[in-house]
């Protein structure tokens, strides 16, 4: 359960800025000083998740340049998950590009400079910032901030199957369920061709539809604005490569620089936006094009029109890609029907499969077939795919661990940690269970 926050005076009419899960507001410690400090303000006080997910981040990175420092964090007097950093005085890039116009080269490569120490550093840390874009860069005089940690992953996952950032400049490798640090990079390139020209990539002003982004990022051809100086042309062609492995990976500028003017790009195979969405609309052209995140997407379309037999079909395709979502949406949905004696026996193997891919609902499904003794294994087994499970955030893992816990020898006191913590995701069970204990 998040601890509580000081009692931070905030300024509602200062409202910074209004993101996916909440708002920040301009605040200050006492009543009596200058509103020196941010505070976020989520909108939910069961988005614990991603709380702890930018904590942490925010925690591992509190000392590094280029970036904002905790200060504190928690629950208000009225429940809400805060988070404390210091101020910036500044605006973000998007806007000041909007306002000011693009860049010089020389205050873009200064830009460059001071991220890429930060990530240097975040990486060495083994932290992928994940969401680099315009609106998440400060800029303070001369100097440049990359803010906004929620979506971070810790790079050793290697696996990613649900994409929180915005996705104009998501990376290709994310569609496929992968990142590394190379993904940073991609993200990079495409903020300093905005920072540059103020263009967004590819056509996304022009093509709201959310199948376009992955389209666009794994197979169409990119088109730099003639305002970006040729001088970093090569490091932006380089660093937006579709295949990571191509990609320079180094925080020193002068070798960037030096390396992406030899270096080859991977364009020859990529279409223009005409011949990609051509006859399909672009979630259905996507997976067409064997892009795992478009196939388990389209899939889902076709559930809500009723097309349950074209979504089987699409759910298949995303499986034999590696979408470990994919496998557990359709074992689920097998396991439902239980129309065949064959389509019962695949059932298990799909929730092995999404479960070593790190699907937490796979996890909950496996350990309730092995419970109800439908599945082999043992309540060792379960509960060390609940426990995985609960420590990456599901409430539902939470409250099964808690409840066998609870039945078992092993201390009260660990039970009570996880139905703690389920309550605190908004899981009514738990919330129950707390309320007739206490």
């Amino acid at each position: 359960m998040p601890k509580s926050i000081k009692n931070w005076d905030i300024d509602f009419d200062g409202r910074l800025g209004k993101g996916g899960y909440g708002s920040v507001y301009r605040c200050r410690e006492s009543d009596n000083g200058d509103y020196d400090a941010a505070i976020k303000v989520f909108d939910n006080p069961s988005y614990v998740n991603t709380f702890e997910r930018e904590v942490n981040a925010l925690t591992l990175v509190n000392e590094l340049p280029h970036t904002l420092q905790l200060l504190d964090y928690g629950r208000d007097e009225d429940n809400r998950l805060c988070i404390v950093t210091g101020l910036i005085k500044g605006q973000n890039l998007k806007s000041y590009v909007k306002k000011n116009g693009p860049l010089s080269l020389e205050n873009t490569l200064n830009m460059l400079k001071c991220l890429l120490a930060l990530l240097e550093r975040a990486h060495s840390l083994g932290l992928a910032h994940m969401d680099i874009k315009a609106s998440n860069i400060i800029v303070s005089d001369s100097d440049y901030f990359l803010i906004d940690w929620g979506v971070a992953k810790e790079i050793k996952h290697k696996r990613m199957e649900e994409i929180h950032a915005n996705q104009d400049f998501v990376a290709p490798e994310c569609y496929f369920g992968k990142f590394s640090v190379a993904t940073d990079f991609y993200s990079l390139g495409w903020l300093v061709a905005f920072a540059l020209s103020g263009r967004s990539p590819y056509h996304f002003k022009k093509i709201p539809d959310r199948g376009y982004r992955p389209l666009a990022h794994c197979l169409e051809r990119p088109e730099l604005d003639k305002a970006v100086p040729d001088e970093i042309t090569p490091v932006i062609l380089n660093w937006i490569n579709k295949d990571p492995a191509v990609r320079c990976v180094d925080y020193n500028l002068n070798r960037v620089l030096a390396q992406a003017r030899g270096s080859e790009v991977d364009f020859i195979k990529c279409k223009s936006v005409q011949q990609l969405c051509f006859e399909f609309t672009p979630m259905n052209a996507a997976a067409q094009n064997h892009i795992p995140y478009a196939e388990y997407s389209y899939a889902e379309i076709l559930l809500t029109e009723g097309r349950v037999d074209e979504a089987v079909y699409w759910l298949e395709q995303a499986t034999e890609h590696g979408y470990g979502k994919a496998a557990c949406k359709l074992a689920l949905m097998l396991e439902k029907e239980k129309n065949s004696e064959q389509s019962g026996a695949r059932v298990g193997p799909l929730l092995e499969f999404a479960a070593e891919r790190g699907n937490n609902r796979a996890k909950n499904a496996l350990a309730e077939k092995i419970l109800s003794g439908t599945y082999p294994g043992n309540v060792g087994r379960a509960k060390s795919l609940l426990r995985s499970a609960a420590d990456d955030g599901s409430s539902r893992a939470q409250y099964a661990l808690a409840k066998i816990l609870l039945d078992s020898e092993e201390p009260h006191s660990e039970a009570i940690e996880y139905m703690t913590k389920a309550a605190s995701r908004g899981h009514h069970r738990a919330v129950k269970y707390l309320k007739n204990k206490s």
